[in-house]
């Protein structure tokens, strides 16, 4: 089969070639460096002669689109000049996936249901149920093997009638030409996409981490460059934390579970004296509105929730309080909620709801307006 370029020569960033005709669609050129898209690999991105150009395929063939096409002729001689940050970052991610595929297969006996070669990571759609740690490890470590081993990657193009006399990871549909990829001994696969010559140019690959999807295990994995940019990032991080807590990386497990353990702990003391403090509080509190000042959020909740064990249908409370920098209110016990609503929350000023006995919200403005409807809504 006559390939063009980005099939024949992966690796070339520049090529210069001629426009073959021009379409309504755009340019078709007698050859491109430009891949269009598919198999879950993002078309191209670059320039042509200067210009950003966009591709994809048409009836007419690989179509480039560049502001005022009207611009060239067929015959025109142009450069195109790929990104190809974005095209290796691809390559990366598409030649990496196989390998992952091709680790669950050897390891786990686990198919590839779907994937999806994201911006940030790459995710694979797996029949399990559920991975643990010990089968992921296992995944990355034949992957890291298969990198070093530096396996090549080759491409070639058979019919469908000879399919029988390939074993394929994954079977396929196709029919007339069909693409087979194949990293060395250890996979082969019909893909349409564009690869790595060698396994070794894969860099690192790493789960970062897994979800459920459809009864199965979706993982997600850092490819190449991502994998050791993240794994920078990672061990910054690390070390950041180590330094916080005075604590050596393999000790920061059992360190932080400690400390979560510890704020439990805290966060039971606190909640007993936010209650000792607002049962004391609410002893003093008439029927009529109160302005308590600045309180700590736990205590203004045990403060309602004590008054309303107290006063659910007796004569209400209203409390105004600071919390945490925002002006809080409650109106606790009996109130008609005809009026609460017509009159105390038809007010711009002010934020809430509730439930016959206790209504509570937020005072956007604490006004002497405000202060005066809660009072006239207790009647006091």
């Amino acid at each position: 089969m006559n390939e063009l370029s980005y099939y024949r020569q992966p690796m070339l960033q520049t090529l210069t070639t001629r426009v073959r005709d021009r379409t309504d669609d755009g340019l078709l050129l007698a050859d491109t460096i430009f891949y269009p898209g598919g198999g879950g690999q993002p078309a191209d991105r670059g320039t042509l002669a200067g210009r950003t150009v966009g591709v994809a395929k048409s009836a007419s063939g690989i179509v480039h689109r560049v502001d005022r096409p009207q611009d060239f002729a067929p015959g025109d001689e142009v450069e195109l000049v790929l990104d190809w940050d974005h095209r290796f970052d691809y390559m990366q991610q598409h030649s990496g996936q196989h390998l992952v595929s091709a680790a669950l297969w050897h390891e786990l006996g686990a198919a590839t249901l779907s994937v999806h070669q994201g911006a940030e990571v790459t995710t694979i759609e797996i029949d399990r149920a559920e991975l643990s740690d010990h089968d992921l490890t296992k995944v990355e470590r034949y992957a890291a093997s298969a990198i070093a081993a530096d396996h090549p990657i080759d491409t070639f193009w058979i019919d469908a009638s000879e399919l029988p006399r390939y074993r394929l990871r994954r079977a396929t549909t196709r029919g007339g030409s069909i693409r087979l990829v194949q990293i060395g001994e250890i996979d082969l696969v019909a893909c349409a996409g564009v690869h790595l010559p060698r396994t070794g140019s894969l860099q690192s690959i790493v789960t970062i981490g897994t979800e459920r999807i459809r009864g199965h295990v979706r993982a997600a994995f850092k490819i190449g460059l991502r994998a050791v940019l993240e794994h920078g990032v990672v061990q910054r991080a690390v070390r950041e934390v180590g330094t916080m807590l005075s604590a050596p990386t393999r000790e920061l497990p059992a360190r932080v579970l400690h400390l979560q353990d510890e704020l439990a702990k805290t966060k039971q003391r606190i909640a007993a004296l936010a209650d000792r403090l607002a049962l004391e509080m609410s002893t003093d509190l008439s029927p009529g509105v109160h302005e308590i000042g600045a309180l700590d959020a736990a205590v203004f909740r045990a403060l309602v929730k004590r008054i309303a064990d107290a006063r659910a249908d007796t004569a209400a409370v209203g409390v105004l309080a600071e919390v945490d920098g925002t002006v809080r209110w409650a109106v606790i016990g009996a109130v008609d909620s005809g009026r609460m609503h017509d009159e105390f929350l038809a007010l711009q000023e002010v934020n809430g709801g509730g439930r016959a006995g206790v209504w509570q919200g937020v005072v956007r403005d604490n006004t002497p307006k405000v202060r005066a409807c809660m009072a006239r809504l207790l009647d006091r």
